[in-house]
């Protein structure tokens, strides 16, 4: 379940920091057998990790054993007066546990960029969870569709889209055609439907073959996705052969090969028609509601700190930063040179 890779990486975590480490297991409950037996593992200065063991041990008995004493009974009598019984205990405890965070967090730099994502996350809307924003439409849902006696009658948002498309179930297939029988055929990247099936040798050559004869393609890299998903989901960018086979046998739905578009920008426009009266579908007037603007987010080394620091230090790329270290999980550690850059992700949404 762990690469070779990742053991290395975290090894040399482990030996960069490891008086960190050490007193981290011993101020969180739970951590000191994993972080043993992981310095068992990875570590490769067990003399230096046997020092801050001994050291923490001399520290932390002493102060832990002192703080209770001394602050313990204060605590207690304080939420005894505000509440009664075992409710007192669970307030101290809670008490202890939001200072014991804050302390944490502020700590380190990296901990003090971490508080700022999560007080900003509760300000700033664009990263709210998305179902929040569906929330309010709940009841107007329910209504429409006991009006016009079908549960997704709401999905009904284009009908030059089959099911109405614009909510989910459309293919992108379809979407691409219709866009181009039309003026927009210049504006549509090149691309290429393999088809679903159980076998992915199959379907993998039948890939390889279009990217190496269709010149529209020119070749790698290409986008691989699913011709029905939204929002990301199952996006890949493949630049060699070894990708396009990797991604075919953990995908049996239909996926369109595309040409891919480097950016650096990528912009979502919405845009919708007026009804007017006595006139077709087709013949409303339509205007543009709204245009999202995306900047790809790109990292730009300094020559000094790895690539988590660059993530949580940057004001915008922390508010992602689970799923970009995630995604970069295996080079973390690394320090980019100076003016070296690193695209953290080529989909222009928050997924």
């Amino acid at each position: 379940m762990i690469t070779e890779k990742s053991l290395e990486k975290w090894g040399r975590v482990l030996d960069q920091h490891t008086g960190k480490a050490v007193i981290l297991s011993r101020c969180l409950p739970g951590t000191r057998l994993p972080t043993f037996i992981a310095a068992g593992i990875l570590s490769k200065k067990p003399l230096l990790f046997l020092f801050w063991v001994g050291l923490a041990a001399l520290v932390w008995t002493p102060l832990l054993l002192g703080l209770t004493m001394l602050l313990g009974p204060s605590l207690l009598e304080f939420f005894q007066t505000v509440f009664h019984g075992p409710w007192a205990i669970v307030a101290a405890v809670a008490a202890v546990y939001l200072v014991v965070r804050v302390v944490e967090y502020e700590t380190t730099e990296m901990g003090r960029d971490r508080l700022k994502a999560d007080a900003k996350r509760l300000i700033a809307t664009e990263f709210w969870p998305a179902w929040l924003f569906y929330l309010p439409f709940a009841p107007a849902y329910a209504w429409l569709s006991l009006r016009h006696w079908g549960p997704l009658v709401f999905t009904c948002a284009n009908p030059g889209i089959a099911c109405g498309g614009g909510v989910l179930g459309e293919r992108k297939s379809e979407i691409l055609q219709g866009l181009a029988a039309g003026s927009a055929r210049e504006a549509i990247l090149p691309w290429a439907l393999v088809p679903e099936g159980p076998d992915p040798e199959v379907r993998t050559q039948r890939a390889l073959r279009e990217i190496a004869e269709n010149a529209a393609l020119r070749g790698y890299p290409v986008i691989l996705k699913p011709d029905q998903a939204f929002r990301g989901y199952g996006l890949k960018l493949a630049r060699s052969e070894a990708d396009v086979r990797a991604y075919f046998k953990v995908m049996t739905r239909p996926v369109i090969v595309q040409a891919f578009g480097p950016g650096p920008n990528e912009i979502g426009i919405l845009w919708t028609r007026v009804p007017k009266a006595g006139a077709r579908v087709d013949e409303w007037p339509g205007e543009i509601l709204s245009a999202t603007d995306k900047s790809f987010p790109v990292l730009e080394g300094d020559g000094v700190h790895t690539i988590e620091y660059l993530v949580w230090d940057h004001p915008r790329f922390r508010m992602q930063a689970k799923v970009f270290l995630k995604r970069h999980a295996e080079q973390t550690d690394r320090v980019l040179a100076k003016g070296e850059r690193l695209a953290l992700t080529i989909a222009g949404n928050h997924c």
